[in-house]
This record gives C-alpha cells, sequence and structure tokens, in this order.
C-alpha cells in the first residue's frame, strides 16, 4: 500500500486551500500554489505523525482524478514510521504508483 494522498487545491481568487478527502483534519492554505503544496506536505506529514503516535488508523489513499486533484507525499520519516508495523516487500516501499496524477514532493 501506498502512502501517498490525494489533495484538492481550490482557489478562490486570492488564495489557494488545500483539503484531504480522506483525512477531515488536514487542511491548509498558500498565498501561491507553490506554497499551498508546500504546506500541503508539511501538514499530511503532521497529520500521519500525530494518527501513528495516537494509535489511530492511516485511511488507505482514496482514487481520485480531478484537474484539482494533487497527490501528496509526507516526510520519509513518516512513511517509515507507517510501513515499520505491516509487512511490505521492499518494491511496495520504493516504488511509487504509476498513475496519471499531479505529484508534489
Amino acid at each position: 500500500m501506498k502512502h501517498i494522498f490525494p489533495a484538492k487545491i481550490e482557489y478562490d481568487g486570492a488564495r489557494y486551500f488545500v483539503n484531504f478527502p480522506d483525512m477531515d483534519e488536514a487542511v491548509t492554505e498558500g498565498e501561491t500554489l507553490e506554497e499551498a503544496l508546500f504546506n500541503a506536505r508539511e501538514v499530511l506529514t503532521l497529520t500521519l505523525e500525530a494518527r501513528c503516535k495516537e494509535g489511530m488508523n492511516i485511511p488507505v489513499p482514496s482514487e481520485c482524478s480531478d484537474k484539482n486533484i494533487y497527490m501528496i507525499v509526507p516526510s520519509a520519516n513518516v512513511q517509515s514510521a507507517v510501513y515499520q508495523d505491516k509487512e511490505y516487500s521492499i518494491a511496495d516501499i520504493v516504488y511509487a504508483p504509476e498513475q496519471k496524477y499531479n505529484w508534489a514532493y
């Protein structure tokens, strides 16, 4: 399973607003798309980290395809924490899925 989550980013004419359909608590914003993407990775990382620490469920990333959907990758150390209690092959951990999405690292 990959922990690369879809984020919906909407522009209201002044700011970019980000939310993660799989985690209601993960929301952020930015003045530019670049800033919104940076903040999205940060909030995703913090949300997953908090869920791991509190023993909460890590949802399976949903399949989304929309022009406003960006696939966000959390930090490597949070990915490691999520994977350490699960049985994955090296290929599962190393290779990202081949999907047609906007990728933000």
